[in-house]
């Protein structure tokens, strides 16, 4: 099957099938992330955090407003 036809697929299930199906999908992704301790993943998105308000304060990025995010998203999930 292709990852469209799995989709189509896990959307007919009832909600609660789907979150079962997306928290053991999510769940397979942890096991092949790096282990890091807590205190580590903690640093990590720190940095990652501290580097983006950066690049927004420096001007480097543009943010997006919250309404033109949802908007992109609903029309991706309503196609």
């Amino acid at each position: 099957m292709t990852a469209d036809e799995i989709v189509a697929a896990a959307l007919t299930l009832d909600p609660a099938t789907r979150a079962e199906v997306a928290e053991k999908l999510i769940q397979s992704l942890d096991q092949e992330a790096p282990s890091l301790s807590e205190a580590e993943w903690d640093e990590a998105w720190g940095a990652e955090a501290e580097r983006r308000l950066s690049e927004l304060r420096t001007g480097k990025v543009k943010g997006i407003p919250g309404d033109q995010v949802f908007s992109r998203v609903r029309a991706i999930v309503n196609s």
